[in-house]
């Protein structure tokens, strides 16, 4: 996989990273050469400039940042080597359809994440769950590995709509059950300490109180710039399922100045197949 950048994130990259051709070269092979030297190479196994980018991006650029974050990686597999292991082709289909990834980045560049909750149900049965019962921490965790390859999500970030909509009180329930607190913190420790993903918003809507209880439980986790961009918006609008395909600064919007949008019907919202490139199933996950 290149690492080169179109010219409209090579003005980003440049802007928000200080990333040039001849830079990010340099700092490629830096990083390599202090892998190697502390044999952190054979455990992370792809040593790749594609792979290596997804570790420097984050961290703008600096190589012992970018070191720090692969060693963190590393020790994170070997811990929970179960939420990683052998990721079939069923299980890659099924996970998919978690969420929904916008066909246009929005106005900063940032890469557009749609979680419809009720998707959650259907993806994860009680049946499915006694069969795989670590199958929401693979889904979530082959996500955030997945969506780290995006030369969007690396330099620009991500913007995440979590939406809640359309669930019965029996499927608050449920999902209040079948959702682990520890598995979750897990998971914001992956995405700040392991991946680095620059997670520029996280925006709830319809949320249920015990989604309440669990933000409880990771905000202490969270630095005050990050606690920052996540937002509770309750029943703001009804529906997130159509999203106009010309304007994304709707979501900022709505966040800074509490007024409704009117959402008007798009057929331009990918249905939970990731819509840039694919990679070889084998390469999903290190």
């Amino acid at each position: 996989m290149s690492i080169e950048l179109s010219k409209y994130l090579q003005d980003i990259a440049l802007n928000e990273i200080g990333e040039t051709n001849e830079i990010i070269i340099q700092r490629i092979n830096e990083l390599r050469n202090l892998l190697i030297d502390q044999s952190i190479d054979k455990k992370l196994i792809d040593i790749s400039d594609s792979n290596l980018v997804r570790f420097l991006r984050p961290r703008k650029l600096d190589v012992p940042k970018a070191f720090d974050t692969i060693v963190n990686y590393v020790k994170f597999k070997e811990t929970h080597s179960l939420w990683f292991d052998n990721l079939s082709s069923k299980e890659f289909k099924r996970y998919s359809k978690l969420y929904k990834v916008q066909e246009k980045v929005d106005e900063n560049g940032r890469l557009v994440c749609v979680f419809p909750a009720y998707n959650c149900i259907d993806i994860f049965t009680k049946e499915y769950l006694q069969e795989n019962p670590l199958a929401i921490i693979r889904g979530h965790i082959w996500f955030v590995d997945r969506i780290s390859r995006n030369v969007n999500a690396q330099i620009c970030g991500i913007e995440a709509i979590i939406d809640f909509n359309n669930l019965s009180f029996w499927d608050h329930i449920y999902m209040a059950g079948i959702i682990k607190v520890q598995e979750q913190i897990s998971l914001v420790r992956y995405l700040q300490d392991c991946i680095g993903l620059r997670l520029k918003s996280v925006s709830f809507y319809h949320e249920p109180k015990f989604i309440k209880y669990i933000w409880y439980g990771i905000q202490p986790l969270l630095s005050q710039e990050m606690n920052e961009r996540f937002h509770f918006n309750g029943n703001v609008v009804n529906s997130l399922d159509n999203i106009d395909d010309t304007d994304y600064d709707w979501v900022q919007t709505q966040i800074n100045e509490e007024k409704e949008m009117k959402l008007q019907e798009s057929s331009n919202v990918n249905e939970g197949v990731l819509n840039y490139e694919e990679v070889n199933i084998s390469m999903i996950l290190l």
